[in-house]
């Protein structure tokens, strides 16, 4: 039996790797989002024709991972594009701290431009969860 338990953690150890692309959140979606660096976040989606995803899985990881209020603004620091943690070929990166430079709002959001200083509440980024572009 010890040699099972000793065999199972070998065998877990191997699988852990040492890349970045191993250290991730895992979103309640079942996606994944990478720490980039100075509070700046990696999503990657599985599925990309759902591209509400990318707001819904910020919303996640800004509330469970950095403690994010309802009424905090989660902003696009830059819009998809190639992975810069992992190894997706299209993500979107976001932040919890507003730009530099202000962005202007516009006062429709266009929720899939993902334009850099775009914003929405962590509350409103996680509604995203609830649309499903197949159903009608």
């Amino acid at each position: 039996m010890k040699r099972l338990w000793v065999l199972g953690l070998t065998c877990a150890a191997a699988l852990s790797g040492c890349g970045i692309e191993n250290d991730y959140f895992f979103t309640t979606r079942g996606e994944r989002v990478y720490a980039v660096e100075d509070g700046v976040f990696e999503v990657a989606l599985m599925d990309m024709g759902y591209l509400p995803g990318y707001w819904c899985n910020a919303a996640d990881y800004a509330r469970r991972s950095l403690g994010a209020g309802w009424t905090d603004p989660v902003y696009v620091y830059r819009g998809l594009g190639e992975g810069v943690v992992s190894e997706r070929a299209v993500t979107v990166l976001f932040t919890l701290k507003p730009p530099a430079t202000p962005v202007a709002q516009q006062a429709i959001v266009r929720i899939n431009a993902f334009e850099p200083g775009q914003s929405l509440t962590v509350r409103s980024a996680e509604n995203q969860c609830n649309f499903n572009s197949f159903e009608f």
